[in-house]
C-alpha cells in the first residue's frame, strides 16, 4: 500500500513509516479484497508469513518492516519476523538444497 498513491507517496511512506496509518492500510486492503482487485485478505489467516528488513537498509526505513509486521498479525497470519540483522536493502531467497 506503501505505493499506492505513485512515486512521491512510496518514496515518503518508505522514508517514513512511523508516519504512516497501518489501520488506514487495513482499511484499503479490506477495500481492495472486497472488490476482488487483491486475492481475499482472510486467506492469510493462519499463513506463514517471514519478514525480513535489515537494520541497516538506506532504502526503506526499517521501520516499514515492523508495519508489514503489524499488518499481517491483524490479518492472523503465522508471523517468524527478523529485524536485527545488520544488512542493507535487499530480497532474501531461501533455498532447499538436496543432499
Amino acid at each position: 500500500m506503501c505505493g499506492y498513491g505513485g512515486p512521491a507517496d512510496a518514496a515518503v511512506c518508505m522514508a517514513t513509516p512511523g508516519l504512516q496509518s497501518v489501520p488506514w492500510f487495513i482499511g484499503e486492503a479490506n477495500i481492495l479484497s472486497s472488490t476482488n482487485q487483491i486475492d481475499k485478505v482472510g486467506n492469510v489467516n493462519g499463513s506463514k508469513v517471514y519478514i525480513f528488513h535489515g537494520s541497516e537498509d538506506s532504502v526503506v526505513h526499517p521501520g516499514a518492516g515492523k508495519n508489514l509486521k503489524q499488518m499481517y498479525e491483524h490479518y492472523g497470519a503465522n508471523i517468524h519476523a527478523e529485524f536485527s540483522i545488520a544488512s542493507g536493502h535487499g530480497q532474501v531467497i531461501l533455498l532447499k538444497l538436496k543432499g
